[in-house]
Formats: C-alpha cells, sequence, structure tokens
C-alpha cells in the first residue's frame, strides 16, 4: 500500500490496538483500495496478503473459478422454461466430493410419498392436509 508509516504507527503495533482503531486503520485501508479495481488489487496483494474481492453477482457468473469449481450448477425449475442456477457445494472431497443432483422440492412435494414408506395410508395422507398439518405439493 505504500504506507510503511503503519507497521510503526504506536495505534496498530497489536492485534488489540489494531482493534481499538480499527475505524482508522479500515479508513486507511479504503483510502488505498478505492484507488484501484479488483483486478489490480488481486495482482497487488496475490500471494502477499488473505484476498478476496467482494463480487456482486454479474461478476460471480463470470469468475471462471466459479465455474471450474461448479460453483453455479443450473438445474430445471417448476413453472419456468428456464433453468435456474443454484449455489454448488463449496468444499469438495477427494472421495465424495459432492454435487448438485437436482434442485430444492417445492414445499409438500414428496410429503405423500414419504408418509406412504412409513405405512400412512392415502386417507389419512388426505386428512391430515385437510386439517392443516401436512402441507401437499
Amino acid at each position: 500500500m505504500g504506507r510503511n508509516d503503519l507497521s510503526s504507527d504506536p495505534r496498530f503495533t497489536s492485534e488489540q490496538l489494531r482493534w481499538d482503531n480499527r475505524h482508522e486503520l479500515y479508513a486507511a485501508i479504503e483510502t488505498f483500495t478505492l484507488l484501484h479495481t479488483k483486478e489490480e488489487l488481486r495482482h497487488i496483494f496475490g500471494g502477499k496478503v488473505p484476498f478476496s474481492p467482494i463480487y456482486n453477482a454479474q461478476e460471480i457468473f463470470e469468475d471462471p473459478h466459479f465455474a471450474a469449481r461448479n460453483m453455479l450448477p443450473v438445474v430445471e425449475h417448476p413453472g419456468s422454461a428456464t433453468p435456474t442456477a443454484v449455489p454448488g457445494v463449496p468444499v469438495k472431497l477427494s472421495v465424495t466430493p459432492g454435487s448438485v443432483r437436482h434442485r430444492a422440492p417445492r414445499i409438500g412435494e414428496h410429503t405423500r410419498e414419504i408418509l406412504q414408506q412409513f405405512g400412512i395410508a392415502d386417507a389419512q395422507v388426505d386428512t391430515l392436509a385437510s386439517q392443516g398439518a401436512i402441507a401437499l405439493g
């Protein structure tokens, strides 16, 4: 940042002092970062300072890292002819990487099917639904 004075400033010489004076420290950092684009900051800080830009929605969809990690899988959406991007699984484990295989169910979409697996008859399911105890999709 070109602010070597900050490392010797008595307001910032310990973690507690940096916290106590965080508003001044944040102002100094913001003064610097506002002068640069996210890409410029990535080049300045990259590999030296933990840094991550805050993206807007368009930037998320354009970032090749999000695409490479399958963080915006597309699923069908009931009532829409256009598939919808949903958040992907952020943690990618070697043996069990996880993935989005389908959309989330609508409220009550599988209620009847699940209750039937527990031996609850259709008539009882209908009664529960008519009493407002459960939702059916």
